[in-house]
């Protein structure tokens, strides 16, 4: 019974979980979301604050007025729900035989980047790749087809955003490696399967 103890105890320090250390404090939904370092670096970073200006919903906002739900807040939103079910995980020994507070600090930090390769009606466009895909299975396509296919997904661009230093900032990839982070560990946490895509 000392292994778990021992895990718990390692789990619940990370400054990430528990918000015990200085970092920021962002409104999103209806209340505020602590955000620890190294994170609360990667939130104030121009491109994980390109997605306050994307639309979660594309343009279900001109149906339903107050359906103004942005990726940033979508992002924050998941990062915290991701913070509340590892505290509850926590609770189960085998979780805490299986995980490491490294482990956890990986799984909430891809929670806050999941959405970072988004694109202005991504989801919408990616869709019209899957219609070229299936158009090519058939032996359908012609050249007209050819823009479709070079479509990437979301969660393809990711990495670039990642890697993306703007002006004079450091990228993402950087502020997380020099905190021990694997970007490529994190990358692979937020990607879908090409099944995912069918």
């Amino acid at each position: 019974h000392t292994v778990p103890t021992k895990r718990a105890r390692a789990i619940l320090s990370s400054t990430l979980l528990t918000d015990q250390y200085r970092g920021i404090k962002v409104k999103a939904g209806d209340g505020l979301i602590r955000v620890a370092p190294p994170l609360d670096k990667v939130v104030d970073h121009p491109v994980f604050q390109r997605l306050r200006r994307l639309q979660q919903l594309s343009l279900i906002n001109e149906i339903f007025p107050d359906a103004t739900h942005n990726r940033f807040s979508h992002s924050l939103q998941t990062f915290d729900l991701a913070k509340r079910f590892v505290f509850s995980l926590n609770r189960n020994r085998d979780f805490r035989l299986l995980f490491t507070r490294r482990d956890v600090d990986h799984v909430l930090a891809a929670a806050l980047l999941h959405d970072i390769g988004q694109y202005p009606f991504s989801h919408t466009i990616e869709d019209l790749k899957k219609l070229s895909d299936l158009e090519g299975k058939r032996g359908g396509l012609d050249a007209t087809s050819e823009p479709l296919r070079r479509i990437r997904h979301d969660q393809e661009l990711a990495k670039d955003y990642l890697r993306a230093a703007v002006g004079d900032k450091e990228s993402i990839a950087s502020i997380l490696e020099a905190h021990g982070y694997a970007v490529d560990d994190l990358h692979y946490m937020m990607l879908k399967t090409e099944r995912d895509w069918q």
